[in-house]
């Protein structure tokens, strides 16, 4: 059964919740009384005589100051309440000003999500301790300039004068399914050589897994890297390193690799922006961009085109 409050005691918990919000304008008067003259079509008189009080106590602290978005709060708080009222919870702001019996409201009565939205300003403004925090992001790291024909030039002139043949194996691997296919260190993790597979004429093909698994062709160019980094592995070899638990494995592969004089930094991430750069300039459908790369939203590709945009004379390797 819920607990009701007197009118005195939500008008305690009111003040109190007010005197807490730093910065808070007093509710404007044409709204103030227009909450003190609603009364819901929809509901029981005798269900809304009893929240009434907090539905008062909740609006008081209503950041909108539009008329319309208002009386729609409204409608959606006094129908929230009510329900409280009859499912047995208290009709305090700190017991049902919560998110989460907001969301089991919305889950039951299959209101809209203009409802959800409405109900969840309210307690943002009422009840901060029930919203829950945001989640944690991560920061977003801006796509660097796609490589230009010169550069990539000479990163596949050192990938393939390696001195060694582990070092020469790997950068090639790097470089030719990282620029030719798009690959990086997320992609490599679980990559077989039985993943990797090579048709002659037809062309190589890439069966990327998990987390972003789709079926990459490899760029005609860059079919004799990838080739050089395939040699010698058997098919139940992973195409980089022993295990698939290891992080950033492409870039473990540079810092292993013999870098000389002043070619240019190698690393996964650009050559991906380059095999992106170089379809976005070849006029393949967005759609097949989309698919072969595994995005899932176009923010990428906008950043690489705001790249080619901005200077047109830059050349992509194709």
């Amino acid at each position: 059964m819920a607990k009701h409050l007197s009118r005195a005691a939500v008008r305690r918990q009111r003040e109190t919740l007010l005197d807490s919000r730093v910065h808070r304008d007093p509710l404007p008067a044409e709204l103030a009384a227009r909450a003190d003259r609603f009364v819901p079509v929809s509901l029981e008189e005798t269900d809304w005589l009893v929240v009434r009080p907090l539905f008062l106590a909740v609006v008081a602290t209503c950041p909108t100051r539009g008329v319309d978005a208002f009386s729609k709060r409204c409608v959606a708080l006094a129908g929230f309440l009510v329900w409280c009222a009859l499912e047995g919870h208290d009709l305090t702001i700190l017991s049902a000003m919560r998110f989460e019996l907001i969301e089991a409201y919305i889950s039951v009565t299959g209101r809209s999500a203009s409802c959800r939205s409405h109900l969840r300003s309210l307690a943002r403004s009422a009840n901060p301790a029930g919203v829950p925090p945001a989640p944690a992001t991560m920061p977003h790291d801006p796509v660097r300039a796609p490589y230009t024909a010169v550069e990539m030039a000479a990163i596949e002139r050192l990938a393939l004068t390696q001195p060694t043949a582990v070092q020469r194996r790997a950068l090639c691997a790097v470089v030719g399914l990282g620029r030719g296919a798009g690959l990086d260190s997320q992609d490599f993790r679980n990559l077989f050589e039985s993943h990797v597979v090579d048709r002659g004429d037809d062309g190589i093909w890439v069966e990327v897994q998990a987390p972003r698994p789709r079926l990459v062709p490899v760029r005609r160019a860059y079919e004799p890297l990838v080739r050089a980094g395939l040699e010698g592995l058997s098919a139940t070899q992973l195409v980089i390193g022993l295990s698939s638990t290891r992080r950033n494995i492409a870039g473990k592969v540079v810092e292993r690799s013999t870098i000389l004089g002043n070619a240019p930094r190698i690393e996964a991430g650009r050559l991906r922006t380059t095999w992106l750069a170089d379809l976005l300039t070849s006029d393949v459908p967005l759609v097949v961009v989309m698919a072969v790369s595994g995005l899932t939203s176009a923010r990428t590709l906008t950043e690489i085109v705001a790249h080619l945009d901005g200077d047109t004379n830059r050349g992509v390797a194709r």
